[in-house]
């Protein structure tokens, strides 16, 4: 399981400015402080989040083939965007932490 999170340290009109953290099994991978993202949604168009394929401008110009450049070779079995501003809780965790303490 892969997961992410920006915690937001700062803001000026055209950035927001924090720490980006990766996990990978519910443990840090990588921290990278000091990270920019832009302020603002663009999609105009529709492009929003993709899962699987990318349909608008692509990320690099090593896809193979033409877009929508769809996800091949595996299954995606779920994907979960939390953007209710909660800390991450690994339920089935918390759930085995109960049961021991019973």
């Amino acid at each position: 399981m892969v997961g992410a999170e920006f915690t937001k340290e700062s803001q000026d009109p055209s950035a927001t400015t924090g720490t980006f953290t990766l996990f990978v099994n519910d443990k840090t991978a990588a921290t990278l402080k000091d990270g920019k993202i832009q302020n603002g949604k663009f999609n105009l168009c529709g492009e929003g989040l993709n899962i699987g394929r990318d349909g608008g401008a692509p990320v690099t110009e090593d896809y193979p083939g033409s877009r929508p450049w769809g996800f091949t070779g595996g299954t995606i079995e779920r994907v979960v965007v939390d953007v209710s501003g909660e800390a991450y809780l690994d339920l089935e965790k918390e759930a085995i932490a109960m049961m021991k303490r019973d």
